[in-house]
């Protein structure tokens, strides 16, 4: 069986609009799979599109371009994260979850 062209690229989701600490989160989540090897989709860093739409645009193009999908923080809050999901599960990506507190915990 052949491997899929997208296996080592990672795309990062998670609340940001809810979560005052996402760049953290995101942060380190980028640099966990960096230096593992991986290629990294970082929307909370990369995309500098004008609206929601267009950033929901950008994200759901990338995310198609990846293996695997990894939440950095409490989804449960976030639309964005939440429709990135049903895309994931809809295209096969394998699903990372980090640890992480909710804003409530911290």
């Amino acid at each position: 069986m052949k491997a899929k062209k997208y296996n080592n690229r990672v795309y990062l989701s998670g609340a940001i609009t809810h979560d005052p600490n996402y760049k953290q989160a995101f942060e380190v989540a980028e640099d966990y799979f960096l230096g593992n090897g991986f290629e990294v989709v970082n929307p909370a860093k990369s995309f500098k599109e004008d609206s929601y739409e267009d950033y929901m645009r950008k994200s759901l193009q990338e995310l198609s371009l990846c293996g695997s999908i990894c939440y950095v923080n409490d989804t449960t809050t976030s639309k964005g994260a939440f429709i990135e999901r049903l895309n994931a599960e809809a295209l096969g990506l394998m699903r990372i979850f980090t640890p992480y507190k909710t804003t409530s915990e911290e």
